[in-house]
């Protein structure tokens, strides 16, 4: 049997309104949807069905015989009017999610990239190394010299700003990775390897 009889008889079997998508997702034969189109088309040609617009959406149905009275073809207008409002919900819905994704993707580019949060969280941790080591060198002199512990507590605070920044800095980059996954048809660990991040890399931002 040929696309447009398999075509045909789908739409005369099931007697209801499809969109062209729903004919290539339910028709029992896989088929190109090149064929599907071509077969409506020859099928509308030859009047065994016909098409309906409705904003963006083409909906077809088969044609009926001109025995089915009134209230038959009004139910069919009717069927064809819900499916229709029902594909704009979607399309809708779609539209909006689309939106959601472009201002994530958006906010992921106005940030830093990948190389640069790492190389900041590289320096944070050599600065935050030398202050902690600058800091057990005035604890031992403490004891000998009080008026250190004035110091001792401001450098306390500069190595909690530190941190904040370096723990600030490890989100950044544990999002970036994130959202570059959401789009990412794979692991995490695969997403490294393609791009060449190294493994201890990944377990830092992690």
């Amino acid at each position: 049997m040929g696309t447009v009889e398999e075509v045909h008889n789908f739409l005369k079997t099931q007697n209801r309104p499809y969109n062209f998508n729903d004919i290539v997702s339910k028709l029992p034969n896989e088929k190109s949807k090149a064929a599907i189109q071509q077969a409506l088309e020859k099928l509308k040609k030859e009047k065994k069905i016909f098409e309906k617009v409705y904003g963006k959406q083409k909906i077809y149905c088969v044609c009926q015989d001109t025995k089915h009275n009134a209230a038959e073809l009004k139910k069919i207008s009717g069927d064809l009017q819900a499916h229709a409002a029902e594909l704009e919900v979607r399309r809708k819905a779609l539209e909006h999610e689309v939106k959601i994704q472009e201002a994530k993707l958006g906010a992921l580019k106005s940030g830093p990239t990948l190389e640069e949060a790492i190389k900041e969280r590289d320096m944070l941790q050599l600065q935050v190394t030398a202050l902690e080591s600058k800091l057990d060198h005035l604890v031992e002199k403490t004891s000998s010299q009080p008026n250190l512990g004035e110091n001792k507590k401001k450098a306390e605070v500069l190595r909690d700003q530190y941190s904040r920044e370096y723990l600030k800095r490890k989100r950044i980059g544990s999002e970036i990775i994130d959202g570059i996954l959401e789009g990412f048809p794979g692991t995490k660990k695969r997403l490294c390897e393609e791009v060449g991040i190294e493994e201890r890399i990944v377990k830092i931002v992690k």
